[in-house]
């Protein structure tokens, strides 16, 4: 498990780089040089946050199409959904 009870050696040695997969298996890095950047107790959160962003802009196109979608078949009924923020 990951956490202040591993020593910074043992996290470390979890061998986790800052990279991820997406939905679809395709690995990709999560900032310039992500593949040989080990994750280590103190860059940790910029980690968390790079994973976060990816994850959730990888599924902005999906939900583009599908906000169109609904438009072609709602119309300017569509207004009603606007305030949904997907």
């Amino acid at each position: 498990m990951y956490g202040p009870t591993l020593s910074d050696e043992e996290f470390e040695m979890q061998g986790q780089f800052f990279r991820t997969a997406l939905s679809n298996g395709e690995e990709v890095d999560l900032c310039a040089g992500g593949s040989e950047k080990p994750v280590t107790k103190a860059n940790l959160q910029e980690f968390v946050q790079l994973f976060q962003q990816k994850r959730f802009k990888e599924s902005e196109q999906a939900i583009k199409f599908i906000r169109e979608g609904l438009r072609m078949v709602v119309g300017d009924k569509m207004t009603i959904f606007d305030f949904c923020s997907w």
